[in-house]
């Protein structure tokens, strides 16, 4: 079954990105101990993302409101070091001669370089965090799972499973209310998080389809077409074509991730492969 943290599995940094998540580790832990006396930090999401049952019903639209506060957040935390680098550097020239601010100066830049060398990492985790939380990526998990002996009967099937039409009626959702909130005009944000939110769908597939221990050479060919479905509902021609009638809506765009379509599909096939060629996969 698939663990209550399995969302935080999905997205968890690979070693190649150990060195980033140190750095970025490290200044959220000061962070958090420095304002532990001023602020419950645990408390800011459920303040912030109050769902109001009557105004909210459809879970999907709450996600999307909760998936654009997040990305607008993660955006501010650029921001911010933006800001922080510029003054700083605006402070610096001004007292340039005021030896009484050598010390002060010293400690804020210490604080500036620390904080540059982990805001970009902060910024993707965050991204990625709120990406597979908007697609409820421990739900995909356990569809997958519930389809059980699905995957190791020797039938042959024309089309997806179930799960994948809806996963891709919530991108759909998500998308709408995206592409027409205060963040549309904002392309580049917009664009920069909607690539983690497609990619977030193919990671939670993956593990879903790595929690099948029992599967059949028609179970795979199955989840060959869930997996080729969800990419072609991805495209970007699919999503206008289904919520465009009478509605201004922003045309998503074209999204080939890292860990995507051919990453989860060399997962499948790679059952097939000999020994050796397995390892170096």
């Amino acid at each position: 079954m698939a663990s209550r943290f399995c969302e935080a599995d999905m997205i968890a940094p690979l070693l190649d990105s150990e060195e980033p998540v140190a750095m970025a580790r490290e200044f959220i832990c000061r962070g958090q101990t420095t304002l532990s006396s001023m602020v419950k930090l645990d408390q800011i999401e459920r303040w912030s993302l109050f769902r109001n049952t009557n105004l909210d019903s459809d879970e999907r639209v709450f996600a999307a409101k909760c998936l654009e506060k997040r990305i607008a957040a993660a955006s501010s935390i650029l921001f911010v070091g933006c800001m922080l680098d510029t003054s700083f550097h605006a402070i610096t020239e001004t007292q340039a001669d005021d030896n009484s601010e050598g010390k002060r100066n010293s400690i804020l830049a210490k604080y500036l370089k620390e904080m540059t060398q982990a805001i970009n990492h902060v910024n993707t985790m965050c991204l990625r965090i709120s990406s597979m939380r908007s697609i409820n990526g421990r739900n995909v998990v356990l569809n997958i799972i519930s389809i059980g002996t699905g995957w190791s009967d020797s039938n042959l099937h024309e089309h997806c499973n179930t799960y994948v039409d809806n996963l891709s009626d919530r991108y759909v959702a998500l998308w709408t209310h995206l592409c027409t909130c205060s963040l549309k005009s904002l392309k580049e944000i917009l664009f920069d998080a909607w690539r983690y939110v497609v990619e977030s769908g193919y990671l939670a597939l993956l593990e879903g389809f790595s929690k099948i221990y029992d599967c059949s050479t028609e179970g795979r060919a199955l989840m060959s077409i869930d997996l080729a479905t969800f990419s072609s509902n991805m495209n970007k021609h699919t999503m206008v074509s289904v919520e465009s009638v009478n509605s201004p809506f922003l045309v998503p765009p074209s999204v080939d991730p890292k860990h995507g379509m051919e990453y989860v599909d060399m997962y499948i096939k790679v059952y097939y492969f000999p020994d050796e060629d397995v390892m170096n996969w």
